[in-house]
């Protein structure tokens, strides 16, 4: 689970953290008998699902951009990766950290680098009292990780060859490169790398096409994953008021002779394309109405509405984050949704039937309505707001005091209780 980012100079962000703790101190009442889940975790308790709200251009998507930029500088380095605050000169070098619950255990990783190279990286159990490894312009504590195989020294070699240019400058996160090259070092490492990079997802654009989020559920490209995870996704969308009967796909794969030469084929409506390594694959998907004399009527997927369309591939990067317990980020997660359908996909990670793994949900959104509703509790609301001197902070209404569960947010939320709300004058 992730317990909280924090974000240190990038684009409108000076200092920001996006906490995913519960709270409101005690469980609230008979919560072992309600369907819905108050809380995820065992030991410790965060929220499943967090909505930010704010006016445009407050920052709301800066904090998916900056989740999204730190896993590309895990996965690659740091070369052309910094974008700091344009408009406040505070800070001379961006930072981030990510708190970690895996398995009831506490990690914190962070890094912090500008346009040379990383300054600081290091991972942490505990609050930060127990160094796994620690680097700090160039000097590095490998204690904690060193075997008699690999000892402290030889881990300095390692980075120094790895990890540093000519100039001696850090460019490659070190825990990119034990996660790359020595995965029999040290599991923690090999945990945290990997949820780091596959255990949370960013969605900066809501329109997933129903393949992708297919290949996300299918994990595995099999035509007996494939049919099933189109089954799962269909099974909801039909369950969600949709006027559709039935759904059909058909799945072609096609080899690729010469992969560096343009593919030459026919466009189909209906037809979806996807590459992968030598394959191309063609999904031919088909849903299936009933006319007002009671006929069967089929039409291309691409014939039906974009709401139903944006809604199916959400389905599939939702349903696949609830079986693998993954964090999912979304921005503007009501694009083409009605407000139920849209309260729909939040109950999905609110329904103890659903979600057994501690999944989480992290979106973005401008519709208020289901502030109205008593499905998202005082610490699933964070309001996001931009001013000059502290660029963009957020406040969830569980900071505000006084506020309880039972108050209507929506209501409060548009009366300026909150602030983060727009003041046009035209």
């Amino acid at each position: 689970m992730l317990s909280y980012f924090t974000i240190k100079n990038f684009k409108s962000i000076l200092d920001l953290t996006l906490d995913l703790s519960f709270a409101e101190g005690k469980a609230p009442n008979g919560y072992e008998e309600s369907e819905f889940l108050p809380f995820v975790g065992v030991k410790t308790r965060y929220v499943p699902t967090l909505a930010l709200f704010g006016a445009n251009a407050s920052g709301k998507t800066n904090i998916l951009y900056a989740l999204n930029l730190f896993q590309s500088t895990v996965l690659r380095g740091v070369g052309g990766l910094y974008v700091p605050n344009k408009l406040n000169h505070k800070y001379d070098s961006t930072a981030f950290e990510v708190g970690l619950d895996l398995e009831g255990k506490k990690y914190i990783y962070t890094i912090e680098y500008n346009q040379y190279g990383i300054i600081h990286e290091g991972l942490y159990k505990k609050n930060k009292q127990e160094v796994i490894y620690e680097i700090h312009n160039g000097e590095t504590s490998f204690d904690g990780i060193a075997t008699k195989e690999y000892t402290s020294q030889r881990l300095k070699e390692i980075f120094k060859v790895e990890c540093q240019n000519e100039n001696k400058q850090q460019w490659l996160p070190f825990l990119t490169c034990l996660c790359k090259n020595y995965k029999r070092l040290n599991k923690v490492i090999i945990s945290v790398g990997n949820y780091l990079l596959f255990g949370i997802e960013v969605y900066i654009k809501n329109n997933v096409p129903l393949p992708v989020g297919l290949e996300k559920l299918a994990k595995v490209d099999t035509p007996e994953t494939i049919s099933n995870a189109f089954e799962k996704i269909t099974t909801i969308l039909k369950k969600l008021d949709i006027d559709i009967n039935k759904m059909t796909l058909d799945r072609k794969y096609q080899t690729i002779e010469d992969p560096n030469k343009p593919l030459n084929i026919e466009a189909r409506e209906g037809t979806f394309f996807g590459r992968k390594n030598n394959m191309l694959i063609m999904d031919e998907i088909r849903s299936y109405h009933t006319d007002t004399n009671g006929n069967e009527v089929v039409f291309n997927f691409s014939e039906e509405s974009e709401g139903t369309r944006t809604l199916s591939g959400l389905l599939g990067i939702c349903l696949s984050a609830l079986e693998d317990g993954k964090v999912v980020f979304v921005d503007e997660l009501e694009n083409s949704l009605h407000p139920r359908l849209l309260k729909e996909i939040i109950r999905l990670f609110k329904d103890k039937r659903y979600n057994t793994k501690n999944a989480q949900l992290v979106f973005t959104a401008h519709n208020t309505d289901i502030l109205d509703d008593d499905l998202i509790r005082v610490s699933e609301v964070g309001i996001v707001s931009k001013t000059m001197k502290e660029g963009s902070t957020i406040k969830r209404i569980s900071d505000f005091e006084g506020i309880r569960n039972v108050y209507n947010f929506r209501k409060q939320y548009l009366n300026g209780l909150f602030s983060g709300l727009p003041y046009p004058y035209i």
